[in-house]
Formats: structure tokens, C-alpha cells, sequence
């Protein structure tokens, strides 16, 4: 078979609801690797943010940040990062709305202070689990970010959303994940990646870099931050616990992460 290059998102892909890779998908990925073809994650965290647990899988490229950093054998292919003035522009406009937020970073990400007072648990424990990695916001020079994640706050109507996309359509890639709750997705969460920018775009770049072809591409993924490069990708795979819309994008539908789904996808698609 001809080698191809999977892009792999973390998230409900590759991390379960427990924060474990499943010993299947271990599996799947060695015997990627064997049988030549190339591995890379494919994510919207930043490469701070990245587990322990996905980086001893020796991946052999990353699409980090939602297509703001591609990464090829630990050296940087691209990277771009967001400007002070735009930063301002989107504090003023976030804070307005009322969002708890964290700019991303490749070395830190930086929420504000009185982001600590918040009562919204996944936010506060999210940022916590990063430990010094965490960076209070002290002057907005010191941001050095390509992303931001947004929690909007309680009672935030459609009509809002709407309104608060508008504003901010110019600059920025607007990403609302479904707001189900389960023990994979995050209820109410929004990602902003600079316009033009996103996982299908950074797999594009990867693919530049190293002189391959769109028919190469395998995109794994399971979440609305996944639709472009499930758009993108010659083969397009989604986990059964994915998202409704993801679903409607794949070329395959895969079974749950917790039911060997990227072991039995490889498999049967004769990727292994």
C-alpha cells in the first residue's frame, strides 16, 4: 500500500474520557510506524499543552494549535503567533461578553486573575493542571499566543453567539463545539484560531514541507475543531463518539475510542 501521512486529533481520538490512550490505539500507531507510514497528531491545544502520555508515542510530525505550528521531526516547518494590537482588540471585545479565557502559547498559555474566581469548574481545573505552565496575565505585552479558548458565561444565548461571531469573523476562525455533555466533550466550549488558519490549512503546510499530495492524507478526528481537516483529507475518519457533524464530513465512521475504534479503523481500511 501506498505510505500515508495520519493526522491524528487528541481529544475523544487518540485521549479518552479517562485521559488514557487505549492500549488498542498504542497498538494501531506502532504498527503505523512499521508499516511506514507517517504519524502526526493534529490538535488545537498549543505544543505546551500536549500530555505526557501522547508525546511518548513518538510521533513523527504535529499539527499544533489548530494549525498555528507545524512541527516535522522536533524542528518548526511554521509557526504564527497573534499580534499585540489584536490581542488588545480581543480582550475588549471578550471581557464585553463576559468570557473566561486563555490565550495559548507554544511555551505557556495566560488567563486573567479574576478568571480564578470563576464558578466554572472545567476552566479553573483546566488551566491548574498545567501548573507553572499557567501564566497570570500581568501586562498584555507578555502574551506570546497563537490561539485563544473561550468559556462563555452562564445564560449566553444563541443570539449572543451570533452577534459576538460577527464581531469577530475579520480575525478570527470561530469554533463552537456541540454542547453535549458527555465524558469526551467539553459543554459550551469555543476555540478562536486566526482567520485562515486552521488543522486543514496546517496539514497542508505539513504536506508542502515534505513534498506529498492530498491523496496522501488520512484525517482521524471526533469535534467541531476537526471539520476542516475532515473536509480536507483524501480518507477522513471519525470516532463513534464524535460529534454529529463530524460524522456527516467522514469518509469512514469508526467505532467509540473505548471499542478499539482506530485499531479496528486502521484495520479495516488496510492501513495495518
Amino acid at each position: 500500500m501506498e505510505k500515508k501521512l495520519i493526522f491524528f486529533d487528541i481529544d475523544g481520538t487518540l485521549l479518552n474520557g479517562k485521559k488514557e490512550v487505549p492500549e488498542s490505539t498504542k497498538t494501531a500507531l506502532r504498527e503505523l510506524r512499521e508499516a511506514g507510514h507517517l504519524r502526526f497528531v493534529c490538535t488545537g491545544r498549543t505544543k505546551c499543552m500536549i500530555p505526557e502520555q501522547v508525546r511518548e508515542l513518538e510521533f513523527d510530525g504535529f499539527v499544533f494549535g489548530g494549525g498555528t505550528q507545524v512541527v516535522y521531526e522536533g524542528e518548526d516547518v511554521t509557526y504564527q503567533e497573534l499580534s499585540y494590537p489584536l490581542i488588545l482588540k480581543s480582550v475588549e471585545i471578550l471581557k464585553r461578553y463576559g468570557f473566561v479565557y486563555l490565550f495559548e502559547g507554544k511555551d505557556n498559555i495566560y488567563y486573567e486573575k479574576e478568571a480564578q474566581k470563576e464558578e466554572r469548574a472545567y476552566f479553573s481545573s483546566f488551566v491548574k493542571g498545567f501548573g507553572s505552565l499557567a501564566k497570570i496575565i500581568e501586562d498584555y505585552k507578555d502574551i506570546c499566543a497563537s490561539k485563544i479558548t473561550l468559556v462563555p458565561p452562564v445564560g449566553f444565548t444563541n443570539e449572543q453567539l451570533e452577534a459576538f461571531k460577527l464581531e469577530m469573523r475579520d480575525d478570527f476562525n470561530v469554533i463552537v463545539h456541540e454542547a453535549e455533555k458527555n465524558d469526551i466533550l467539553t459543554d459550551g466550549l469555543i476555540e478562536l484560531v486566526p482567520e485562515g488558519t486552521n488543522k486543514a490549512t496546517g496539514i497542508k503546510d505539513a504536506i508542502t514541507f515534505l513534498k506529498r499530495e492530498q491523496k496522501d492524507t488520512v484525517g482521524v478526528g471526533d469535534s467541531n475543531n476537526d471539520l476542516e481537516m475532515l473536509a480536507y483529507t483524501k480518507e477522513s475518519i471519525c470516532m463513534g463518539n464524535g460529534t454529529s457533524r463530524a460524522k456527516e464530513l467522514a469518509t469512514f465512521q469508526a467505532k467509540h475510542i473505548d471499542d478499539d475504534g482506530i485499531y479496528d479503523a486502521m484495520k479495516t481500511l488496510q492501513y495495518i
